[in-house]
């Protein structure tokens, strides 16, 4: 008997223990800007994975580089050429929590590294988290921004040279409630 309490106990706790939620999206709104050779450069992904784990304020982000385009040939085919992996971001948001229910907006300072090409910086920047209700479920708009200065992460500077560093937004990506990590 003592032995079914004990695997039962286990069970309970190893199922606790990832029962975690998260708030996530695959499509969320990535812009990046720049000045390349005097001119402004813009680049945009329709793709970009946000998982935000509501218990902690973890945050994870993934760029695919394939997704990211500036409308100028030669910068998008360098993009894709010369970065060979997703970029990562991973960090935390300055918050105890994500408050779950309805909400004002929250404000928040994030801090994190940035990875990119096995080179990998530690960045800060603040957002905004907004509960959204809708047909009985919630979901969360995220809002962040990042400057990074030119000399912070290689692999944008392998793309073409920039002059002003990089400034970085995350907008709307709307995060819905999934549960467990996708």
């Amino acid at each position: 008997m003592k032995n079914y309490l004990f695997l039962f106990v286990i069970f309970l706790v190893t199922n606790t223990v990832k029962a975690q939620d998260f708030y996530s999206t695959k499509n969320g709104h990535l812009i990046m800007q720049t000045k390349v050779n005097e001119q402004n450069v813009k680049f945009q992904s329709h793709n970009l994975q946000v998982l935000l784990d509501y218990e902690t304020a973890d945050i994870t982000i993934i760029i695919d580089p394939s997704t990211l385009k500036t409308g100028i040939d030669s910068i998008d085919s360098n993009l894709i050429k010369k970065v060979n992996n997703e970029i990562h971001f991973k960090g935390s948001l300055g918050l105890d929590y994500i408050n779950t229910e309805s909400h004002p907006s929250q404000e928040f300072n994030i801090e994190g590294f940035l990875e990119c090409n096995n080179n990998r910086v530690f960045i800060k920047g603040n957002g905004v988290l907004e509960h959204l209700y809708s047909n009985g479920e919630y979901a969360c708009m995220l809002n962040i921004s990042f400057n990074l200065k030119d000399d912070k992460l290689n692999c944008f500077e392998a793309i073409a040279p920039m002059k002003e560093g990089l400034h970085i937004e995350i907008l709307q990506a709307v995060l819905q409630h999934r549960g467990d990590k996708y």
